[in-house]
């Protein structure tokens, strides 16, 4: 049987996306459960990443996106 949300395991799907405001703002106006009240900056950017938010997907399983730091290269 599939895991239910409740479950007493872990595992983390994490989506990378370009503009995690753009995709948050599209699955708000779709009425998709979020877990996150807001999108978060993420201070300590060593992660690799800078903002994200959780989501349920419709089985109600969180999902993590994530927008990517960008390096800008001084050349």
């Amino acid at each position: 049987a599939d895991a239910k949300p409740n479950d007493l395991l872990h595992w983390q799907t994490t989506l990378v996306v370009k503009d995690v405001d753009a995709i948050a703002k599209r699955l708000r106006l779709n009425q998709s459960t979020f877990v996150s009240s807001n999108i978060i900056d993420v201070p300590e950017q060593t992660l690799g990443f800078k903002r994200g938010v959780l989501v349920r997907d419709p089985d109600g399983h969180p999902i993590r996106l994530i927008e990517k730091l960008v390096y800008k290269h001084n050349n």
